[in-house]
């Protein structure tokens, strides 16, 4: 097809009037057939990458089942996300293999979003800073551990969230670096700890701000050492509950456009009407765009990724594209597949969004085809 008239995301990061053309699933230089869009007063932009969510609909990737994953990733690509990483939780190193195993075994169909890994949460965390996590779960870091979840699949896992302050996590870390993203999170750790952990082979910070040590003026914490590392990728979690609207700027301006990664850390209860719900064995109650536990302590997102884009420009502020940077090529780069997702480039997989000036989606293109939004 021939996409006409819209204003282009490019990869520049602005936005320029040019057209745009697909051959099959990617974009390309000429196009395969006569089909053209008239675009205009829209806005073309890539699909979002969302590296960190757990679930969706009434499902959540721990259960290990392929129609739940299904499920979860045609909730995804309907909502704008045409790429994403599911996310374990801190269970038993068997139910977590199961999990892999399904994802191993995904291949995307019809609308289902592509699945481009998996993003460990745990085992290897802090008791002190479980968040959602289940502590009969936590484990030291462990290298046969890691060895026998990488057996799935050696480059399906992309992301692991670890405590590096605990023991054998800094030499897992120097150890698995050239094949895992490792992230600090649910974690104690300080601020002189952090830095030596960016040094050993730490580069992200999971959903920043939450399950970690607060920046303060005396004890600045991981994000102060992210900020005085400066090459270290924080994901944020927009919705407006996770994260109070000053900090998410403060840490856009702290970190700058190139190091924030927006996440929806999304879990079972997104895309549901509010009530009372089960998440992996703990009773949870979603209100609004908010979801607690019994004790009252937040139990993850229900706001999808686009949601959390929406929010962060239409009423955090931030500038539309420094988010769109934030929810397309930062992941993608995190994740190692900006070769072919993340922004809209001859040779890369035709997953595109028509957005209005209100941010509203008008049209889904995925691999190249244009989805029915009924």
């Amino acid at each position: 097809m021939i996409i006409k008239n819209a204003k282009i995301f490019g990869a520049d990061f602005q936005f320029a009037h040019r057209e745009v053309c697909t051959f099959g699933d990617i974009v390309s230089q000429t196009s395969d057939n006569k089909d053209v869009i008239d675009a205009k007063g829209l806005m073309l932009i890539p699909g979002l990458i969302d590296i960190h969510l757990h679930g969706a609909i009434g499902h959540d990737f721990m259960d290990a089942n392929m129609d739940c994953l299904k499920s979860i990733a045609s909730y995804q690509t309907l909502h704008g996300i045409t790429s994403f990483c599911s996310a374990t939780m801190t269970l038993s190193v068997a139910e977590i293999k199961k999990a892999l195993v399904v994802a191993h075994q995904y291949r995307a169909r019809q609308e289902q979003a592509n699945l481009e890994g998996v993003y460990l949460e745990g085992p290897f965390i802090s008791k002190s800073k479980l968040g959602s996590q289940n502590p009969l779960h936590v484990k030291q870091a462990d290298p046969l551990v890691l060895d026998d979840l990488m057996s799935v699949q050696k480059d399906l896992i992309k992301v692991c969230t670890i405590a590096p302050e605990k023991p054998y996590a800094m030499k897992i870390i120097a150890d698995y670096k050239k094949h895992i993203v490792f992230s600090i999170g649910h974690s104690e750790i300080d601020y002189e700890t952090s830095l030596n952990a960016f040094r050993v082979g730490v580069t992200e910070l999971t959903h920043s701000f939450n399950s970690m040590n607060e920046m303060l003026h005396r004890a600045p914490g991981p994000v102060g050492a992210a900020f005085e590392h400066g090459k270290v990728n924080c994901e944020i979690i927009t919705d407006g509950v996770n994260v109070h609207p000053t900090m998410v700027k403060a840490l856009f301006k702290l970190m700058g456009d190139e190091h924030i990664v927006m996440i929806s850390d999304s879990m079972t209860a997104t895309g549901l009407a509010d009530g009372y719900f089960n998440q992996l064995g703990h009773s949870i109650v979603k209100h609004g765009k908010g979801a607690c536990r019994q004790d009252g302590s937040i139990a993850g997102s229900v706001s999808n990724l686009y949601d959390c884009f929406k929010n962060a420009v239409l009423n955090i502020g931030i500038k539309l594209e420094t988010a769109l940077r934030a929810c397309t090529y930062n992941p993608a780069k995190v994740i190692k597949v900006l070769d072919k997702v993340g922004t809209i480039e001859v040779g890369k997989r035709a997953d595109l969004l028509l957005i209005d000036d209100e941010l509203n989606i008008k049209k889904i293109i995925l691999r190249g085809k244009v989805l029915d939004l009924g």
